[in-house]
């Protein structure tokens, strides 16, 4: 998710939920991938997620799911937040690479009563 996120130029979101505890080197089952990301883009994202291969099983205004035509894929959430949120929650990032892709996971020191 990350490479296709890097591939269509999406740069801002956060890895939440269980892939970012296992990023943090803590094993863990998880059956999707959680993301945060702005508003502002949540238009790419769901036009990005339909060309490979997902479709929009759930929506609200500050949530989206997706899951792959195929089954295979792990089911995808987004969680939409406003700009003063994202500018917020960013602001507190750790970067890191997954093939070759930056990826952005909260820092360790990242609560929600800062958000």
């Amino acid at each position: 998710m990350v490479q296709l996120a890097h591939d269509h130029e999406l740069r801002d979101f956060l890895l939440i939920g269980g892939n970012a505890v296992i990023a943090y080197g803590v094993p863990r089952f998880t059956r999707d991938v959680d993301l945060v990301i702005p508003e502002r883009d949540e238009l790419a994202w769901r036009s990005m997620m339909g060309a490979a291969g997902f479709e929009m099983i759930h929506g609200t205004q500050a949530f989206v799911q997706f899951l792959d035509f195929d089954r295979i894929k792990p089911r995808v959430d987004l969680m939409i937040v406003d700009e003063s949120t994202w500018g917020k929650s960013s602001a507190k990032l750790l970067i890191t690479s997954h093939s070759g892709a930056p990826s952005m996971s909260p820092s360790p020191n990242l609560s929600t009563s800062s958000l």
